[in-house]
């Protein structure tokens, strides 16, 4: 797997679990990281420094994609006043 697909996988399972489709055990929703294959409960400590850098940029990059999603909304309804 390519670094470009290891983030990838790394956004999909972020998505899946804001969506609350994605695998649970018990009553955690698991993230299986792409660098060492372990599976980590959402929210339990991350297995490695990797994978902490990946969902830091997804984060970013989610919180981005929702910033520039409201400002538009925003723009459209100003532009109708």
């Amino acid at each position: 797997m390519t670094g470009e697909e290891q983030i990838q996988s790394v956004e999909r399972q972020i998505r899946e679990i804001t969506r609350g489709k994605s695998v649970t055990l018990g009553e955690g929703r698991i993230i299986k990281c792409p660098y060492c294959g372990e599976l980590i409960i959402f929210g339990d400590p991350l297995c490695c420094l990797l994978l902490a850098n990946a969902m830091a940029a997804v984060l970013i990059r989610l919180e981005w994609e929702d910033r520039k999603e409201i400002a538009e909304e925003v723009m459209e309804k100003a532009g109708k006043n």
